[in-house]
């Protein structure tokens, strides 16, 4: 199975040590986990990097570095994981042995600022959706996000996913959506 993930304009690649500049630049900006949750030290960060770059189900579930193709540079990441109800950050257990937990597993993304409003994160969240339902054994995926970030819930309706109601996830009761492989496939066929 190919892990690097391609679009016209975008590179995904698997998650590895190299990946912590841009974990750093991401994850210590208030801007951008205005979101998602509390900045983090790069000291921090750096002892996380063995969990953000473990993999499960033959590598097919992880969080992938988003590069632009035409210069090489690091703009984002993306992810395919479990989606946590009552805790505040993914069950990274959730790799013992390779194998998927069975759970929700949600599509997400992050970026820095540069790159917001150039429709890279309704790009990666297409390309994402495609990888899971033509190369892996997902049946659904789905996707929270703050009540709030009203960018981010129209990346979600572009790309197809469905508003949900209320979902449980990270402690908190966050709009949810979702979208299954036939609704997926039917909007591949419009």
């Amino acid at each position: 199975m190919n892990l690097e993930l391609t679009t016209d304009r975008l590179i995904l690649k698997p998650f590895s040590d190299d990946d912590l500049d841009l974990v750093v630049a991401l994850r210590t900006d208030p801007n951008v986990m205005r979101y998602i949750s509390e900045t983090a030290t790069p000291e921090r960060l750096a002892k996380r990097m063995i969990d953000f770059c473990r993999r499960s189900e033959d590598g097919s579930m992880g969080m992938w570095s988003v590069t632009l193709a035409e210069s090489g540079e690091a703009i984002g990441t993306s992810i395919l994981l479990p989606l946590p109800e009552e805790a505040h950050d993914t069950r990274w257990d959730f790799h013992e042995n390779g194998k998927l937990v069975h759970e929700d597993v949600e599509v997400g993304y992050m970026f820095k600022p540069a790159a917001w409003g150039k429709g890279y994160a309704t790009e990666v969240t297409g390309r994402l959706l495609r990888f899971a339902f033509e190369d892996t054994p997902l049946t659904e995926v789905v996707a929270v996000t703050d009540p709030d970030n009203a960018a981010s819930q129209n990346v979600l309706r572009k790309s197809g996913l469905i508003d949900t109601g209320p979902r449980r996830a990270y402690c908190r009761d966050l709009p949810g959506f979702a979208i299954t492989k036939d609704q997926w496939r039917a909007g591949q066929a419009a």
